[in-house]
C-alpha cells in the first residue's frame, strides 16, 4: 500500500516537473494563427517569406524593434489552412508588447484574420478550453462574463474588483 502511494507521488513529481520545463521552454514563444502561407518557390524562399511577413505584423502591432530567434511554421499541412506559426522572441519585454497590442490587428488590412497567441503546453490549451466553455454556456445563460486571469468573471464584478485597489 505504501509503496504504491510513494510510486503514485513519485509520478506526480515527475509529471509536474515535466510541465515546468515544457512551460520554461515556450516562455519566450508566440503563436501566430490564420498568417498566410507561402506555398510556391524553395524551402528558403518560403522561410523568408515567412520571416519578413512576421516582421510586416509586428509592424501592424506597432513592436519595430522585436528581434527573432526562430520562426518556423508547425503541424501538418490542410489544404487551404495555413499551419501556425511558432516565433521564438529574442526579448521578453517586446514579447509582451506584441501580445498588449495584437488586438491592433483587427483594423489591419493585411492581418485581420490573423491571432497571436503564447505558446500553451497541451495541458494549458486544456485548462483555457474548459474555460471557455465555460464562458460559452454562461453567456448562453445570459451572464456577461469574461476571462480574466485564469477564471471566468462577471464584467461587473471584475470592473469592482479592479476599483477596490
Amino acid at each position: 500500500m505504501i509503496d504504491g502511494i510513494v510510486a503514485s507521488r513519485s509520478h506526480l513529481c515527475a509529471e509536474v516537473l515535466h510541465e515546468v520545463e515544457l512551460r520554461e521552454s515556450r516562455r519566450d514563444n508566440l503563436m501566430i494563427y490564420g498568417l498566410p502561407e507561402h506555398t510556391d518557390g524553395s524551402l528558403v524562399e518560403r522561410k523568408e517569406h515567412d520571416e519578413s511577413a512576421v516582421q510586416e505584423l509586428f509592424e501592424d502591432v506597432e513592436v519595430y524593434n522585436a528581434r527573432t530567434l526562430e520562426v518556423r511554421r508547425v503541424g501538418r499541412t490542410i489544404e487551404g489552412r495555413p499551419r501556425p506559426v511558432k516565433v521564438k522572441i529574442e526579448d521578453r519585454n517586446s514579447k509582451q508588447k506584441i501580445l498588449n497590442n495584437a488586438k491592433l490587428l483587427q483594423r489591419s488590412s493585411h492581418f485581420k484574420n490573423v491571432y497571436i497567441k503564447n505558446d500553451l503546453t497541451k495541458l494549458q490549451q486544456e485548462e483555457f478550453s474548459k474555460l471557455r466553455m465555460e464562458m460559452q454556456r454562461r453567456r448562453k445563460e445570459g451572464e456577461d462574463v469574461v476571462i480574466y486571469s485564469g477564471q471566468v468573471w462577471s464584467r461587473e464584478r471584475l470592473r469592482n474588483f479592479r476599483y477596490q485597489f
